[in-house]
């Protein structure tokens, strides 16, 4: 055997020399290469030990030696033109003949391996002889023939007393043999087939499967589900053809049919039929006019067409009324943009039995940079005389209509949104919204499972634009730096009118527009050189008595080094700057309600911001200046009530950074307030109503030792109420400590103490966060009987323990005068669980608790028993008011048996009526009575529950039977209800398109 090269062996013997034993053939295959490969000493010494002539070139003495043992040598011959390499595995006997030497017998434990040039992995066929033509590309395999084919992902066997192999064009042909292949099913689980056949023909344009008197089944020995027809065709696209068909479970029969065809996905129109009890006979097609519409289940995901796969996934293309494989096909201008920019164009055609004609189209539209979208759903349905049985709330007309409009524009300077809903009655979608986009074969003889995606009734819609630009402004900086606008949104809201009205629907109100936009820049901008400043001193390292070990108490060390002073004190210029900065803000929004078709209500609102900044700073950290103007308009109109008002103000603050000073004031320049036309008196003047801060300030923080005094002072000034706040503070580290007293002006002008206050505050995140404040309300000191009674301590404490696995909290503010809390909250928080409770004096108000698990997991023996479950719990109890109490519920769980039972829960359900339980065991019981779906329970319970689903697989060698519960509150006839469905179906795990089942709508 030679590898990655296409060799082939003739050797030219007498007749005597075929019926050779099996060790004188290798014998002479061996010696003839062995002639073919030597040099030319070793070639003359051959002929020396035979006594021959060695005169003569290389090629002279090597054809001598052939002639002397009557054998033939090697040749080689080119690649096929399908670049095919074949190999000789095995073999007792081999003979060369025809034209050309175009035919190869092998016998005697024949194996012969193809492999395609580029790919590693080779097909090995056996048998007990083979003939190859190399000319016509096949070969004939001939008594217990074996066949593997082997690949990165599915293996294929096969077995047969003939095999015909065409490697050329890639095409198979068994006689009385049967296939064994390994496919995922639809449901990614590996299934192994076995098929028999008196022929068996495999073709690989369009791949194809078809059998003669052939079965089909997934166990061998013990056929629990299998298929045996007279002609069985599985074409590619997932189309499946029998004729004069038997379906067996076990040996029963269960259905014979002279001739049956599975569409899968051949034909264009994705044709979709049946029977469902509500609808009833129904027949749905879409049709991809152009791309690929996702709302189509992909061909590739039918179990039919996975029986055709080889592992590699082809592109499939529409060519006529079918798709076909695009490899090395040319596709349409118009395609190639469809699919480079994710847009498709569908036609839709249903008819249902008890809902009439429906023809829509789908599209979605994008342009190849994604820039503009637009997606668009209508149709129009003709139900005729059947649609007075629809409802009893709404007015359903003859001729029914639907367009759902989403447009998009999304470029780097404006995003763009127009949503266009409208139907013509509540029920369009749920009708016709929910469809079917592929065959399935439980339609036919049970129910149909149709997608859920609009459950409820859809009286109300809105159409609504939603806009933002920021415009560049780049040449015009920095006079522009910004111009945006923020929001320019519009809103229509319907409402389905009622069936006296003669349906449609009606606006009830309308936002039009609403808007804002910002301008912003700097008018001035001056820029002093720079201004050295001395080097700052080097921090000094002083480490501490190494006796205190403050490691051994969950602190770290910040101690080693020095607080820096300068950079508390003031802000470092390096250089003197004037800037003149603006902006400028615009909003506006108008809103309208409609009782009918007349307008009841109006609302406009106005505002118009904006803000000049003068901003100066002198160099070397010297000091700052920061002057504001922030002129306001507002308009604010209603039926019932008009104001407006325009008001000017003005900030300053000055900063004096080498004296620690600084200096702030704020006062309305000018103001003007008509309310239902009505102004209100104001003048400029210097007093409280016109000067809204007005403060002088000084702080100075000084380095002692590794920490930091800051003494600090705080004035406010006339024509405010003069008042003085000393404060001195001291920080170490994490630690930090300060006092400060108020004094304030009363109204007779005389100072009065007003508070006294001390707070420690020591912060580590990792450990422990803590803060304590006292506030000492010194001017109630004569009032009160005692001297503490003024005394408040309020605190907050949070500690991380456990590496922050667990969070305890507390926040408090406790009075000296009652000696009880006047507010107080604790708490504690698990990364899936917290609990807080709340009060005030010792008793406890309100409680709140949650629970959030989220993907958990248990495995037990050796991983085949499972146990998941997600769940997120919130209550909130309100012990002084149940009324405002409030217990939320929901919940997923799963439980597996490998191989055997999968059982899957999910619901949601919330309680408002805790003021109806006196304990915990009222809350149970009403809690397992809302669980009580065959009787009555469920009506006499607290507990609402939204949403329920239930789950039951058990599963079988071949098959899985399925039971289902549903149930969900959905809007129908102007009512809220409950809509449960129970189904039970039994599918084949093989091909899960072919299941028994059935479905009911269980009464409310």
């Amino acid at each position: 055997m030679v590898k990655n090269r296409f060799i082939l062996i003739i050797l030219t013997i007498a007749l005597c020399t075929l019926s050779a034993t099996p060790t004188e053939g290798v014998n002479l295959l061996l010696l003839s290469s062995e002639i073919a490969t030597a040099n030319h000493n070793e070639l003359v010494g051959r002929l020396t030990h035979l006594s021959l002539s060695r005169e003569g070139d290389t090629e002279q003495l090597r054809q001598r030696l052939y002639t002397y043992y009557n054998i033939s040598p090697i040749e080689e011959f080119k690649e096929s033109s399908h670049d095919y390499q074949v190999e000789i595995l095995n073999g007792q006997r081999l003979h060369v003949g025809g034209e050309s030497n175009q035919f190869i017998f092998l016998e005697g434990g024949a194996q012969i391996g193809l492999t395609k040039k580029g790919e590693e992995t080779a097909t090995e066929i056996g048998a007990n002889a083979i003939v190859v033509n190399l000319t016509e590309e096949y070969l004939i395999a001939l008594s217990d023939v074996s066949y593997l084919k082997g690949d990165d992902e599915v293996e294929d066997s096969l077995s047969s007393e003939i095999l015909t192999v065409q490697w050329g064009e890639g095409s198979l042909r068994l006689t009385k043999g049967s296939l064994e292949m390994v496919r995922d099913n639809k449901d990614g689980e590996p299934i192994t087939f076995f098929t028999t056949g008196e022929e068996i023909y495999l073709s690989p344009s369009p791949r194809t499967i078809s059998f003669e008197k052939g079965v089909i089944t997934t166990n061998k020995e013990q056929a629990y589900f299998s298929i045996a027809a007279k002609r069985l065709f599985l074409i590619d696209g997932g189309d499946f053809f029998v004729t004069n068909a038997t379906f067996k479970l076990g040996r029963v029969p269960v259905l014979w049919t002279p001739a049956f065809y599975y569409p899968g996905r051949t034909f264009i129109f994705n044709p979709a039929l049946g029977y469902d009890s509500d609808r009833g006979f129904f027949f749905a097609t879409t049709t991809e006019l152009f791309g690929k519409t996702p709302k189509i289940e992909s061909g590739e995901e039918s179990s039919f067409t996975l029986l055709l796969a080889s592992g590699e996934k082809q592109d499939q293309g529409r060519e006529g009324l079918v798709y076909s494989g695009t490899a090395g096909k040319e596709l349409s201008s118009l395609e190639k943009w469809a699919r480079s920019s994710d847009s498709y164009l569908s036609l839709l055609f249903d008819g249902y039995q008890n809902r009439g004609v429906m023809v829509g189209l789908d599209s979605v539209i994008n342009t190849t940079n994604k820039v503009f979208r637009f997606t668009n759903f209508g149709a129009i349905a003709f139900v005729g005389d059947i649609r007075d049985e629809f409802s009893t709330s709404y007015y359903i007309p003859p001729f029914r209509y639907a367009y759902i409009g989403d447009w998009e524009v999304k470029t780097k300077a404006v995003n763009l949104t127009l949503k266009l809903p409208y139907y013509s009655d509540p029920r369009f979608m749920r009708d016709y919204g929910n469809r079917l986009t592929t065959f399935s074969l439980g339609a036919l003889w049970g129910e149909s499972t149709f997608p859920t995606i609009y459950n409820s009734d859809l009286t109300t819609f809105t159409w609504k634009l939603d806009g933002s630009a920021n415009i560049p402004v780049t040449l015009l900086n920095p006079y522009i730096k910004s111009l945006k606008i923020e929001r320019l949104s519009s809103t229509i809201s319907w409402r389905v009118n009622p069936a006296a009205m003669e349906g449609g629907y009606h606006v009830e109100e309308v936002e039009l527009p609403n808007f804002s936009a910002s301008l912003s820049g700097t008018l001035l901008s001056l820029k002093g050189r720079k201004v050295t400043t001395s080097a700052p001193k080097e921090k000094v390292e002083i480490v501490l008595d190494p006796a205190i070990k403050l490691r051994d108490w969950g602190i770290e060390d910040p101690y080693s080094v020095t607080s820096s002073v300068s950079g508390v004190r003031r802000s470092k210029i390096d250089n003197s700057s004037l800037n003149l900065d603006y902006s400028f803000k615009q909003t506006y929004n108008r809103a309208l309600t409609y009782k009918g078709e007349d307008i009841d209500t109006t609302s406009h609102y106005a505002r118009t911001s904006a803000n000049v900044t003068l901003k100066g700073a002198l160099a070397p950290s010297i000091g700052e200046l920061t002057q504001k103007f922030d002129p306001l308009i507002t308009v604010t109109k209603t039926d019932k009530r008009e104001s407006e008002q325009i008001s000017i103000t003005s900030t300053t603050d000055v900063k004096l950074l080498p004296i620690g000073l600084s200096y702030g004031l704020t006062l309305r320049l000018y103001n003007r307030l008509v309310t239902d036309g009505v102004e209100e008196p104001w003048e400029l003047a210097w007093s409280s109503t016109v000067v809204s801060r007005h403060e002088l300030s000084w702080s100075w923080p000084i380095a002692v030792g590794q920490g930091v005094i800051t003494p600090s002072l705080t004035a406010t000034l006339s024509p405010l109420p003069y008042s003085f706040n000393p404060k001195l503070a001291y920080a170490l580290g994490r630690f930090a400590v300060s006092g400060s007293y108020l004094i304030k002006e009363d109204s007779a002008g005389k100072f009065q103490s007003d508070k006294a206050t001390l707070a420690f505050v020591f912060n580590e995140p990792k450990y422990l966060i803590a803060n304590a404040t006292f506030n000492y309300a010194t001017d109630e000191i004569e009032e009160s009987e005692e001297w503490w009674h003024p005394l408040e301590l309020s605190t907050s404490i949070s500690a991380p323990l456990f590496k922050g696995y667990l969070t305890l909290s507390e926040k408090s503010v406790f009075s000296f005068e009652s000696l009880s809390f006047d507010e107080f909250q604790v708490g504690a928080a698990l990364p899936w669980a917290s609990i807080s409770l709340q009060g005030s004096g010792y008793d406890i108000d309100l409680l709140d608790a949650s629970i959030k698990v989220d993907k958990f997991k248990k495995l037990w023996w050796k991983n085949r028993i499972s146990l998941g479950f997600e769940m997120e719990t919130t209550l909130r109890y309100s012990l002084w008011d149940q009324a405002n109490s409030a217990f939320a519920f929901k919940l997923k769980f799963n439980f597996s048996i490998a191989q055997f039972l999968t059982i899957d829960l999910a619901f949601k359900t919330i309680n408002k009526g805790f003021h109806r339980y006196e304990n915990f065991k009222d809350l149970w019981e009403d809690l397992l009575r809302s669980f009580d779906f065959a009787g009555d329970g469920r009506r006499n319970t607290q507990f609402t529950m939204e949403a329920i689903e239930f789950n039951l697989i058990h599963h079988m060698a071949d098959w899985d039977l399925h039971c289902k519960y549903e149930g969900s509150i959905v809007l129908s006839d102007m009512e809220w209800r409950w809509h449960p469905v129970f189904s039970i179906y039994l599918n084949w795990k093989a091909i899960p398109e072919i299941e028994v089942d059935r479905e009911f709508i269980l009464a409310n």
